[in-house]
């Protein structure tokens, strides 16, 4: 016997390579190993009696592949839904980071305008102790608008 070269599968000397040699049993199929043949009342594939798979083992070893690459294809969904997740999370933090430095801004901006309406106050009651000789009682602006006794 020998090792067919392209298919693995043991040939008898003198066999054409790439068929199967017939050893006692009725071999049947196609060429290169690819056949059938009866072997101990079991369907043998591969080269029967050269030493191939039954029926069982090829459907077997086909139900395993198969689980391989399902179990493979859930592996890569949860990858990528655990992707999703991530970018989804880093977005959301980059929101939240905005948003607080916009609140930042603001705030910053309502202690300008507050600090300008005080200096802008006082410049008013001193320019209004100027021109009265300091002799009036000077109001903030809002009063003045608001009440006529203090106009």
């Amino acid at each position: 016997m020998r090792s067919c070269r392209s298919h693995g599968s043991a040939t008898r000397r003198g066999a054409p390579l790439g068929g199967d040699a017939p050893l006692g049993e009725e071999a049947r199929g196609g060429e290169g190993g690819g056949g059938t043949a009866e072997v101990d009342g079991r369907t043998m594939r591969g080269g029967a009696a050269d030493g191939g798979m039954d029926e069982g083992a090829v459907e077997g070893k086909a139900k395993e592949e198969e689980e391989e690459e399902e179990e493979e294809e859930e592996e890569e969904e949860e990858e990528e839904e655990e992707e999703e997740e991530e970018e989804e999370e880093e977005e959301e933090e980059e929101e939240e980071e905005e948003e607080e430095e916009e609140e930042e801004e603001e705030e910053e901006e309502e202690e300008e305008e507050e600090e300008e309406e005080e200096e802008d106050g006082e410049r008013g009651e001193a320019e209004g102790r100027e021109k009265d000789g300091g002799s009036r009682l000077v109001l903030p602006r809002c009063c003045s608008v608001h009440d006529p006794r203090h106009s």
